[in-house]
C-alpha cells in the first residue's frame, strides 16, 4: 500500500475512534446526539429549559433589567417574554405571560433541546470579527446535569460569512430551537399548551441609582445633584430613609443598589404606571430606579454584577 494510502487510512481510524470515544467534540461543532429518555425534575421551582438573549454595548439600566425569553419548570409552568421596550414612555415593569405545558409535551421539548444542540457538554459559539452585540443562551438541566450553550451573535447578518468552518449547521440548529422555544404554541400538539394568562411575581427586585450632573465636576469637585426636565415626571421617595439605605450596594462601581419588594411595596414605590424616564426624589437627589421581577428560580439580589 502507498504512503498516501496509509496516511489516509490512519487519519481515518483516528477520526473513527475520536467518534467512539467522544474525544472529537474538542473544537468540534458537532455534538453527538444521545437517545433515550430524558429525566427531569419536576417541582414548581426546578428549572429545566430556559432561553435568554441579552449583553452586547449596553447601559448598566438595560443590563440589570434584562429578563429570559423563555423559562420552564418542572411542573410543566413556563413564563415568556412579553412587551419589554425601553423607549422613555414605555412602562417601566416589563409584561410576563405565563402559561403550562403538560408532562408529554415537556418531554418533547427536552427532545427539541438535545436536537437543536443545547443538552451537550457546556459550549460556547463564537463569532470572531463581531463586536458588541448580543448572546443567545441556553440552560437546561436534565439527566442529573445542567447543561450550558450559549451563541454569540446568534442571527447576526454576516453569521455564515464570520462563523468558524463547521459551525454554521450547529448555529443554524439552536437558532431554530431559540425560535421554537418563544414560540410554542406553533409546534407542540393541540392542547399541549394551556391558555396564556399574566405572570404576577412573587416579588420585584428594585435596582436605584442617584443621577448627578457631570458637567459641574470641575477637575475634583464633587458633580451636583441632576436636575429634572420640565416634562419629566418626578416621583417622591415613600420610605423614611434615602434608597441607599433602602438597598444594598452591587456591582464593581457600587453606583446601583438593589432591594426585593414585594407587591404592596411596590405599589408604594410607585412602580405600577411608571415609565423608564420617570424619576424619584429623596433628599435634594433624583434617583434612576430600574424594575425586574423575579421568576420562581429566583431570590434576592444579583451577586456579581
Amino acid at each position: 500500500m502507498r504512503k498516501r494510502d496509509l496516511d489516509a487510512a490512519a487519519a481515518a481510524l483516528i477520526l473513527l475512534l475520536a467518534g467512539c470515544t467522544g474525544g472529537g467534540t474538542h473544537g468540534s461543532s458537532m455534538t453527538p446526539v444521545e437517545t433515550g429518555p430524558i429525566s427531569h425534575a419536576t417541582g414548581p421551582t426546578d428549572l429545566v429549559v430556559r432561553a435568554s438573549s441579552g449583553g452586547g454595548l449596553l447601559p448598566e439600566s438595560l443590563r440589570l433589567a434584562e429578563l429570559p425569553d423563555v423559562s420552564i419548570y418542572g411542573d410543566g409552568r413556563v413564563i415568556l417574554l412579553g412587551s419589554h421596550a425601553t423607549g422613555p414612555q414605555d412602562p417601566l415593569l416589563p409584561e410576563l405571560i405565563e402559561t403550562r405545558v403538560t408532562a408529554d409535551a415537556m418531554d418533547l421539548v427536552l427532545a427539541a433541546a438535545r436536537d437543536g444542540g443545547a443538552l451537550g457538554p457546556d459550549r460556547r459559539y463564537d463569532l470572531p470579527g463581531a463586536y458588541d452585540l448580543w448572546t443567545v443562551a441556553f440552560v437546561v438541566t436534565a439527566n442529573g446535569t445542567t447543561h450550558r450553550v450559549s451563541v454569540y451573535a446568534l442571527g447576526f447578518d454576516g453569521e455564515d460569512r464570520l462563523a468558524p468552518p463547521g459551525e454554521m449547521d450547529a448555529r443554524r440548529s439552536l437558532g431554530t430551537l431559540h425560535d421554537r422555544l418563544q414560540n410554542l404554541r406553533a409546534w407542540l400538539p393541540q392542547g399541549a399548551v394551556a391558555i396564556e394568562s399574566t405572570y404576577e411575581p412573587p416579588a420585584i427586585r428594585v435596582f436605584m441609582s442617584r443621577l448627578v450632573d457631570w458637567s459641574t465636576a470641575v477637575g475634583s469637585a464633587t458633580p451636583a445633584p441632576a436636575s429634572p426636565r420640565a416634562d419629566q415626571e418626578i416621583r417622591n421617595w415613600p420610605f423614611g430613609e434615602i434608597p441607599e439605605a433602602f438597598g444594598t450596594a452591587i456591582g464593581k462601581q457600587r453606583l446601583w443598589y438593589c432591594a426585593v419588594v414585594g407587591p404592596d411595596d411596590a405599589v408604594a414605590i410607585g412602580l405600577d404606571g411608571a415609565t423608564w424616564d420617570t424619576r424619584w426624589r429623596a433628599a435634594g437627589n433624583l434617583y434612576q430606579i430600574v424594575a425586574r421581577p423575579l421568576l420562581p428560580d429566583e431570590s434576592g439580589c444579583p451577586t456579581g454584577t
